[in-house]
């Protein structure tokens, strides 16, 4: 498996301790997730706020909406 494709598998997430949410490598990885494991929903990633690396996917909050975020 090249690391491309890790990047992208089940297997290349970790667990962040304290949002006890999967953290994955890469904005494009938590997308490829969240499209994957939720097909038909709308999910965005969105940096995890524990880690200087990592990335979650979820529903954003209403008030969240308007908030600049950074890119990967």
């Amino acid at each position: 498996m090249t690391a491309r494709a890790l990047d992208y598998s089940d297997k290349a997430f970790t667990w962040c301790t304290r949002c006890e949410k999967k953290t994955w490598p890469s904005r494009r990885a938590a997308r490829r997730a969240a499209k994957r494991h939720h097909p038909g929903h709308v999910l965005n990633a969105y940096p995890c706020p524990h880690q200087h690396v990592g990335w979650h996917y979820g529903h954003l909050r209403p008030d969240d909406r308007d908030i600049p975020r950074r890119t990967a």
